[in-house]
């Protein structure tokens, strides 16, 4: 919003400036030809004038702007969702909870060390308990930092042993920061193979998953945590309930009925 504004502003500063009456040219020294004054824009004063009178104008644009770069993003998701909708949706890696076979998924990407994951996570649980038909996809998107990429690891470590939802619940539940160490903590009082998670943390196809998550939440312009991806519409933000479950009912309802 402040850029936006200082855009407006600058701009219109520089249409007052413009559109002000230019003043005759002085000839340069020693110049046999003096330069012709150019004449005044009647045009350009009256916007000016306007300008200044009305400044409110220059909010009213700014809001304008907004709601068209907001749809343009928007469309631009949509386009973005249609062409990596098997990434986003059915990604064999991306761990999988509640019914499987749900009718619709909603993915979320989030760092475990995101506040905001952390306060939204209860929501999530929430959904899906009270919906049975609800199918959740989690996209390990660390952007908090080596701690961050490290947790990520260990949880989708954790999936080859099928403790997965456990270990996810375990750290989004946590009190402080989490890293590596800490994860394989939880990891063990969980009852998982500690020796193990610690080789299937190295296997390169679980660094290729999270690049990919990352690459894909470049892809949708989605550049924050949480974030999600429900039918063909991001969500960026901790959003309320209420919001979830009308973007689920939504998406419910603009699928074809079934022969």
């Amino acid at each position: 919003m402040r850029q936006l504004l200082a855009a407006a502003l600058a701009a219109l500063t520089f249409m007052i400036a413009t559109a002000a009456p230019l003043r005759a040219q002085q000839a340069p020294a020693g110049a046999s030809t003096p330069i012709p004054a150019e004449k005044p824009d009647p045009f350009g004063e009256r916007v000016r004038t306007y300008l200044l009178s009305h400044p409110e104008v220059i909010m009213e644009a700014v809001q304008l702007l907004q709601e068209r770069q907001k749809l343009a993003e928007a469309e631009s998701q949509k386009q973005a969702i249609t062409v990596h909708a098997g990434e986003i949706f059915h990604d064999p890696t991306s761990p999988v909870w509640g019914n499987t076979a749900g009718d619709v998924t909603l993915v979320e990407f989030f760092d475990y060390n995101c506040k905001y994951c952390r306060a939204v996570d209860p929501t999530i649980v929430g959904l899906q308990d009270a919906d049975p038909m609800l199918r959740l996809a989690y996209k390990e998107f660390p952007i908090l930092g080596a701690g961050s990429l490290a947790a990520a690891k260990v949880a989708l470590a954790a999936q080859r042993q099928g403790k997965y939802h456990e270990l996810h619940q375990a750290l989004l539940s946590a009190t402080s920061s989490v890293d590596g160490d800490t994860a394989l903590q939880a990891a063990k009082a969980l009852g998982l193979d500690v020796d193990r998670l610690k080789r299937d943390m190295g296997d390169p196809a679980i660094a290729e998953t999270i690049a990919r998550n990352q690459a894909l939440a470049g892809a949708l312009g989605i550049n924050g945590t949480p974030s999600f991806v429900v039918a063909d519409q991001v969500v960026p933000g901790a959003a309320d309930r209420a919001t979830f479950e009308g973007l689920i009912s939504q998406a419910r309802g603009s699928k074809p009925a079934k022969p």
